[in-house]
């Protein structure tokens, strides 16, 4: 398991701060949290080299785009915040990378690190479902999804959730065609029946993000190290 920044004593040193980003929204019979949820597996399963912690994740962001139950900043609102946050981490480290687990953040978190990195500071964006995207092989709307279920189920989380063995192409969601996209565009995007998932599939998306997170960290320490004198 990957440093707890908040567990570090004051002294140690951090080279590199992951601080992942999720959503509290509507997800039908999944829970609220799903993000938040998954960002905190991602969390538990890294594994990063000595100076590198991860953050607590952030709960809230901007999720105008759902309908029912949500807990939502403006886009304004939540990029002043991740930009104060961003400098204070970067205060005590030397990177900072936002780790996206909620779809809707995140432009709001590549502006905030632009305006970081204009400023001067080191700062990147890890976006963990354009991730998932890939690893599955073609692009897809994920949410409540047959995807985002199994995923949760690999993280130990079954509310909401019918295990099945095998999970047909069927059941992906295909994207509305345009963006941006609200909830009304998106037909059946809050299930009210248990989502079908593969605790198989859930595992193997999983073991992707969590590569390729801990890729990004690595490359970042390693650039950083080429350009350090002596």
């Amino acid at each position: 398991m990957a440093a707890l920044l908040e567990l570090l004593g004051s002294g140690e040193r951090v080279e590199l701060v992951v601080q992942p980003i999720a959503s509290i929204e509507n997800h039908g019979v999944l829970p609220l949290g799903s993000d938040l949820l998954i960002a905190r597996c991602v969390a538990e399963r890294l594994r990063l080299p000595r100076g590198a912690a991860v953050a607590p994740p952030i709960p809230y962001s901007t999720a105008m785009e759902h309908e029912g139950f949500r807990v939502s900043l403006s886009p304004e609102t939540f990029i002043r915040y991740l930009v104060e946050a961003g400098s204070s981490i970067l205060q005590g480290a030397r990177s900072l990378v936002f780790a996206v687990f909620h779809g809707g953040a995140f432009h709001a978190a590549y502006l905030a690190a632009r305006v970081l990195r204009g400023r001067g500071h080191d700062a990147y964006l890890f976006n963990f479902w354009d991730t998932v995207s890939r690893a599955l092989g073609r692009e897809a709307l994920i949410h409540a999804d047959c995807v985002e279920a199994s995923i949760l189920l690999a993280c130990g989380h079954s509310k909401g959730v019918k295990p099945v063995e095998e999970l047909g192409e069927e059941c992906l969601r295909s994207s509305p065609g345009f963006q941006p996209w609200v909830a009304r565009d998106v037909p059946g995007i809050y299930p009210a029946e248990p989502v079908p998932a593969s605790r198989r599939l859930g595992e193997r998306l999983l073991g992707e993000a969590v590569t390729r997170l801990e890729e990004l960290v690595e490359s970042i320490l390693g650039r950083r190290r080429a350009s350090s004198p002596g």
